[in-house]
């Protein structure tokens, strides 16, 4: 499988340069989860730097899930041959790319939205979360949880829209305030919220100009993930640089990439009774506080990952990873593993298709605004294959919707050709 990889990459690489959507997503979703991490999945550093005792009740299932993932692979392939020999719609996609050019990445919107984030920012400090550490201070709190959430979802995402219409007008002034935001997202201590911002404002960036420096993408990507350990130790209270850098182990036996050990650690505990869709649902109702419904509080994600996986209740940890195909196994076994894939793959390959199509016919500046439409999308996709963020979804898509109720209500009706197929 690594040298399929191989040959996939450097076929990509010599089209379109070091960072593709494809490549993106299958790299970082795909083959560094899966694949590349298969063997250190089973080496008991794992036991000393993350998992302890633990690691001998799960390493007997890692054969399991991955030969379950490979099962997913095959039809996620199946969806990428699918799409390229069928321009399949994508439902909601183009309404999605009209929120985003007619509104979203103007000036109105984007000032809008950050306004937004600063303020939900502002109501964080003044109710006393904690630096760095906002999502154990909610985590705690169960009554502050939703205002947390929000924050967790607007902060990078009003980043974001910032550093995106700061590139499409060429204006530093809104350059200056997307990194503000992103700054302000270190409050959380969550990588998504601060580092999260970089690399996809950096994977963006790569994808529109068909960038081909190899050695210094991978010099942005090294400091990038370092900086996000940091925060991940800073987090735990280990403020230390030396204990923290520590990158090649944490990378390989921590839980930057675990989700394999974590399909199998889930494996571990499971009795084998298929969920039937609960723990979709739960995410579904996530708009209903865990502490008011029995339901979610039993069947969400986390709850249900934690309790097969021996862990039992831990109030601060979110569930665990179990690639992109997991959720789908214990609830509807193989036939939701092969769903999901083929799901993935004409999803991913059409988007590709389309934002390389984009680049070519409008060039880079504007088609900035296309590429983070479509890695929004790919988010929203991703929230309903893994449930445990899924109030991200209902952010996200109530961002766009009001977007659209504004456009017909409040703008004029115009075409934005950079939005076509």
């Amino acid at each position: 499988m690594n040298a399929f990889f191989i040959i996939f990459y450097t076929r990509r690489f010599k089209q379109e340069g070091v960072v593709t959507l494809d490549t993106f997503f299958i790299t970082m979703y795909l083959y560094i989860p899966i694949i590349f991490m298969l063997p250190f999945s089973y080496s008991e550093l794992n036991a000393l730097i993350s998992t302890g005792e633990y690691h001998y009740l799960y390493t007997p299932y890692i054969d399991n899930a991955f030969y379950i993932c490979s099962f997913g692979l095959a039809f996620f392939s199946a969806g990428a041959a699918l799409a390229k020999r069928w321009p399949l719609s994508l439902p909601g996609y183009n309404f999605s790319q009209s929120a985003f050019h007619n509104v979203i990445i103007t000036r109105v919107g984007v000032i809008t939205i950050a306004a937004s984030a600063l303020f939900i920012t502002s109501i964080m400090f003044f109710l006393g979360f904690e630096l760095g550490n906002a999502r154990g201070f909610a985590m705690q709190n169960a009554s502050l949880r939703p205002l947390y959430n929000l924050f967790h979802i607007l902060t990078p995402f009003s980043a974001l829209c910032c550093l995106t219409y700061g590139y499409k007008k060429s204006s530093t002034f809104f350059y200056v305030i997307g990194t503000l935001i992103t700054l302000l997202g270190l409050v959380s201590g969550t990588r998504a919220a601060s580092i999260g911002v970089a690399i996809s404002f950096t994977i963006m960036l790569g994808i529109i100009t068909r960038y081909r420096n190899i050695l210094i993408v991978g010099c942005i990507i090294l400091f990038l993930c370092t900086s996000a350990i940091y925060i991940g130790g800073f987090r735990s209270g280990i403020y230390d640089l030396r204990k923290v850098m520590m990158l090649p182990t944490l990378i390989l036996y921590g839980n930057n990439f675990s989700d394999l050990r974590d399909f199998a650690w889930t494996l571990s505990g499971w009795d084998g009774v298929y969920l039937q869709g609960r723990t979709y649902l739960a995410g579904a109702i996530s708009f209903i506080p865990s502490s008011l419904s029995d339901y979610r509080s039993t069947w969400n994600w986390a709850s249900f990952s934690l309790r097969s996986s021996g862990l039992g209740s831990i109030s601060e940890h979110a569930g665990l990873r179990t690639t992109v195909f997991g959720e789908a196994f214990f609830n509807f076994g193989l036939p939701g593993v092969a769903l999901i894939g083929l799901m993935l793959g004409v999803i991913i390959t059409r988007l590709t298709y389309i934002i390389r199509n984009n680049i070519n016919r409008f060039g880079p500046r504007k088609s900035i605004v296309t590429v983070f439409g479509a890695i929004t999308y790919i988010e929203l996709m991703l929230s309903l294959v893994n449930t445990s963020g899924f109030f991200g979804f209902y952010i996200t898509l109530g961002i766009i919707f009001f977007a659209c109720i504004v456009k017909q209500a409040i703008l004029p009706l115009r075409t934005n050709t950079c939005t076509s197929h």
